[in-house]
């Protein structure tokens, strides 16, 4: 009782609580007023919940998938060509003969261009061809040409790298 006597106009400083700093006091405050609160929900949220009005929400529809049209492949004409599948552009060959392959028309006359001889095979069964040819030290043009029926034409080239040095 001393305390309020003395103490009581100009603050609480240790009056209430003498063992408790002020922070102390409020956290407790504060957890005790959290507490309640949620309590208070849980016990009144359930009826205060069935006490509100029923507020309509729209409805969102959605378009209907439709399926759409799947386009029909056309008929291309028959093109002629003639691919490279190996030795590919820009290709350090370690030997001095390069097998060049590929594919084209079935039964077709592929003549293979290189930088010092050429070689005439006949693409086989699904077209494809397979000839050597040999490289010349640096830089490498192959051309490939391949002649079909009816005095079709296509042409392919590549360009290949040839030296003697080991990596």
């Amino acid at each position: 009782m001393a305390c309020f006597l003395y103490h009581f106009p100009l603050s609480y400083d240790n009056c209430l609580f003498p063992s408790m700093n002020k922070d102390a006091i409020l956290a407790t405050i504060i957890g005790l007023i959290l507490g309640l609160s949620i309590t208070a929900a849980f016990i009144f949220g359930p009826n205060l919940i069935k006490a509100l009005p029923k507020i309509p929400f729209p409805t969102i529809s959605l378009p209907k998938n439709t399926p759409k049209p799947v386009p029909q492949p056309t008929s291309t004409p028959n093109v002629f060509v003639v691919t490279i599948t190996a030795p590919l552009e820009g290709t350090i060959e370690p030997k001095k003969d390069v097998v060049v392959s590929g594919r084209t028309e079935t039964g077709a006359t592929v003549v293979i261009g290189g930088p010092t001889d050429d070689d005439v095979v006949s693409a086989g069964e699904g077209g494809a061809y397979a000839g050597k040819v040999t490289a010349s030290e640096g830089k490498n043009d192959i051309t490939v040409t391949a002649y079909g029926a009816a005095g079709k034409q296509a042409q392919s080239a590549v360009t290949i790298y040839y030296t003697e040095e080991n990596f």
